[in-house]
């Protein structure tokens, strides 16, 4: 497209808009919801043009948080996923790697180790000044590796709080807070306190949206929305 072409749609569109039909309300939201539809549809294309043509880092964008709820806000389903792949492989290959070295004795509780290892590595990376992500996709990955149906039922009761209240904070933080008694009754101390250390990472990583989340000001989202 050229520049003569740009005055033309830009004249048309201003001699459409001197007419006053789009002073009605229902006009706006009718075509607001249009231009929804379309970035909606087009986001990964949007999200690749812009990384192109500016070259932002995922710190440099949306909340700047370089992590899956953000980048999938910003930059599509596609972009989120890529992250998600991302935080889970490095999970699992540390937790897998450590369960194999240990051996059958001390592989689980090594696992669980490393699994604290991946979520604090991943929300305080040296070579970001210790600024990093979240750690929701590490949690739900180290937990569902090491402890598979304690773990499975903490991530769903997590995954419910969302679906029903939409405030992603609640339910990262229920994640693993959800699976503190049953890792203290079921694999023994040691095994407690990881969790409880892996809840208290996740509340303070999530301390400004809970805080938020009190006051109202907490912005909600649509799991089943951002999927479609």
């Amino acid at each position: 497209m050229n520049e003569q072409e740009i005055h033309a749609i830009v004249k048309k569109q201003r001699a459409y808009f001197y007419t006053g039909a789009t002073l009605n309300v229902d006009f706006r939201l009718a075509a607001l919801k249009k231009l929804k539809t379309a970035i909606q549809k087009r986001q990964d294309e949007i999200h690749a043009a812009i990384q192109a043509d500016l070259g932002k880092s995922a710190f440099e964008i949306g909340t700047g948080n370089p992590g899956m709820a953000n980048l999938a806000e910003q930059g599509g389903v596609g972009c989120a996923f890529r992250v998600l792949a991302g935080d889970v492989g490095k999970t699992l290959l540390a937790c897998l790697l450590c369960r194999y070295v240990c051996g059958a004795e001390l592989g689980t509780l090594a696992a669980a180790y490393a699994g604290l290892g991946c979520i604090l590595g991943h929300d305080y990376p040296f070579w970001h000044w210790f600024h990093g992500g979240k750690g929701v996709a590490c949690n739900v990955a180290a937990l569902i590796l090491i402890w598979p149906m304690g773990g499975l039922f903490s991530c769903l009761i997590g995954l419910t709080a969302v679906l029903l209240t939409g405030y992603l904070p609640l339910g990262a933080v229920l994640i693993p807070a959800a699976f503190i008694l049953p890792a203290f009754l079921e694999y023994g101390p040691e095994s407690g306190f990881l969790t409880v250390l892996m809840t208290f990472i996740m509340l303070r990583q999530h301390a400004p949206g809970l805080r938020n989340m009190i006051l109202g000001t907490e912005k909600k989202v649509d799991l089943p929305g951002m999927l479609r």
